[in-house]
């Protein structure tokens, strides 16, 4: 019997329902000495509510899904899970990634880590606040917007809306922006 530990963050999925739960508590002994977990739904219709589970109970999904975007390591470069989980000859879990430019990859799972939306509404960098739902014109008159991405260190991802922007002008952080073709001015 596999004894599998979890950790207060950790989504997993509760085998009864085949639902979503994150672990809220855990893990502790129960009086009749089995080990348990405070559970929240992420989804159905308990959604939001807590529940006392047992840890046999739980079980590890899948890291990633198809169409979620990632940064492959060591570069972080920006793709979108395309296929997977698969279990390789290794016993490793892997997927398949597909790069903006088309290019598809095999790629282990601890070489993925998972974008995030920003929670935040602002970002401040030198002693500016950038509003994140606003559109910014640079010093050559390009406009950038918000991409939805944040860097691993949770630096917002900004977008050049021009027509002629692409390539490296895709996907760049707001410090890269603001460094390279800053001061940035927020459009009205």
């Amino acid at each position: 019997m596999e004894n599998n530990t979890f950790s207060v963050g950790d989504e997993v999925t509760l085998k009864s329902e085949g639902r979503k739960v994150r672990v809220e508590f855990g893990p502790f002994t129960t009086q009749m000495g089995t080990q348990a977990y405070v559970i929240k739904h992420l989804d159905g219709l308990h959604a939001g509510k807590s529940a006392t589970v047992n840890g046999r109970s739980l079980e590890r999904g899948p890291k990633f899904a198809v169409g979620d975007d990632v940064l492959v390591l060591p570069l972080d470069t920006p793709g979108k899970v395309e296929a997977g989980p698969f279990l390789g000859r290794s016993q490793a879990t892997f997927y398949v990634v597909k790069y903006a430019s088309g290019t598809h990859i095999w790629v282990d799972e601890v070489a993925l880590k998972p974008v995030l939306a920003a929670r935040l509404n602002t970002f401040s960098f030198r002693g500016t606040e950038y509003d994140l739902n606003a559109t910014y014109v640079d010093r050559d008159g390009d406009t950038w917007t918000f991409n939805g991405r944040v860097s691993l260190t949770g630096v917002p991802r900004m977008d050049c809306e021009r027509l002629a922007c692409t390539g490296p002008y895709q996907d760049r952080t707001l410090t890269t922006v603001v460094g390279a073709y800053g001061p940035l001015t927020k459009q009205d």
